[in-house]
């Protein structure tokens, strides 16, 4: 099987999809091309011009798999030899759903309608959790029904959906002997330094904490960009005595050591699709503390779940946590079970069945 994947923002989380892919299917012919993860809508506008200039005009394809930010129409457009291949676009995330700080831009817009044309151009679409599939396809119904022409939307938007399916990423993590708890527990925060990740509610929340007195140990880690929300550099400076870790780790075998060590991690995003950094914290033991919303609600039970952007029921969770102590919570062997649906380790065949159905063309 000749395989070609196209990642226009090759950031950790849609690298993530390739690497477990090839882990799973080491006997494809894989051909990788990518483009950094900076400016976002720049790849969407000029992504598939640039690989079009490095794909093998000769290379012969069996699939050809993108991450959506790819405009595929356009692409397929310039590279008229990869219509043959059996085509699946992956959705990391969708404009639909992405929180924005200010009003849709007509780019904005074009972007949204790009990504409709670019499911419909798909043999397969995959989505990483069922929130992001249904909240693409309320958006884009919506979308499509507020242009000022004419069409059939409800055409469009059925072919889009019986193209449609969810898979999430399997995560590669197999944890191996679980430490004993911290004493006093460790809270992780491991998410991308931007402001939809929610960091201001978190350390908002670490420093009433703090003045309570409250006993903690902090691990904070996550992919920094040029510049990162202030709210960092005071929390750095306000909790110096909690902290264990603060900053990115590169080094995958590092970085697995803090999850190791964590015993609660914590997200306050105000977006999210899937949740790998939550899911591997939690496959080392890590008590989840996470927002009723988005992806979360097919993660976790009820009980790891706060009012999404509540900082109260923030701080009563994490302190009720906290007071149990290193000896009162869920021991690391219990809490990884939450995580064992997503782990490729725990049923490698049966991710390859189910990817495998999607490669394979149905009468």
């Amino acid at each position: 099987m000749r395989c070609l994947f196209l990642e226009p923002f090759a950031s950790l989380s849609h690298l993530y999809l390739y690497q477990s892919l090839v882990s799973l299917f080491p006997e494809w012919e894989w051909t990788l091309h990518s483009l950094p993860d900076r400016q976002w809508k720049w790849r969407n506008r000029l992504g598939a011009l640039q690989f079009s200039q490095r794909i093998d005009i000769h290379a012969e394809y069996d699939v050809l798999i993108a991450g959506s930010l790819l405009h595929l129409p356009e692409l397929l457009a310039l590279c008229p030899q990869l219509h043959a291949a059996r085509k699946i676009v992956y959705f990391h995330e969708n404009q639909f759903a992405y929180p924005s700080r200010t009003a849709l831009t007509e780019s904005d817009k074009q972007i949204m309608y790009n990504s409709i044309t670019t499911a419909l151009s798909a043999d397969v679409v995959l989505f990483n959790s069922q929130y992001n599939l249904n909240t693409f396809m309320k958006g884009a119904d919506a979308f499509l029904n507020k242009l000022p022409v004419e069409l059939e939307c409800e055409a469009i938007m059925n072919q889009i959906t019986s193209n449609s399916h969810v898979f999430p990423i399997p995560i590669r993590i197999s944890p191996g002997d679980f430490a004993e708890r911290s004493d006093p527990p460790a809270i992780l925060w491991n998410h991308r330094w931007e402001h939809d990740k929610g960091p201001e509610l978190f350390f908002e929340a670490l420093f009433k904490l703090k003045e309570g007195g409250a006993g903690f140990q902090l691990i904070v880690a996550g992919e920094r960009f040029d510049t990162a929300p202030a709210i960092f550099e005071l929390a750095r400076k306000k909790l110096h005595d909690h902290i264990v870790s603060f900053g990115f780790v590169p080094e995958r075998a590092e970085y697995e050591k803090l999850l190791a060590r964590a015993d609660i991690v914590v997200s306050t995003a105000a977006q999210e699709f899937y949740g790998i950094s939550i899911i591997e914290a939690v496959a080392c033991g890590s008590v989840p503390v996470v927002p009723d919303a988005l992806s979360y609600s097919e993660l976790f039970p009820i009980d790891n779940r706060i009012p999404c952007g509540a900082l109260e029921s923030l701080v009563k969770k994490l302190s009720a946590f906290l007071d149990l102590g290193a000896g009162g919570l869920p021991t690391r062997q219990e809490v990884s079970e939450l995580a064992k649906p997503y782990l490729q380790a725990t049923d490698p065949d049966k991710w390859r069945q189910r990817f495998q159905r999607f490669v394979t063309v149905h009468d």
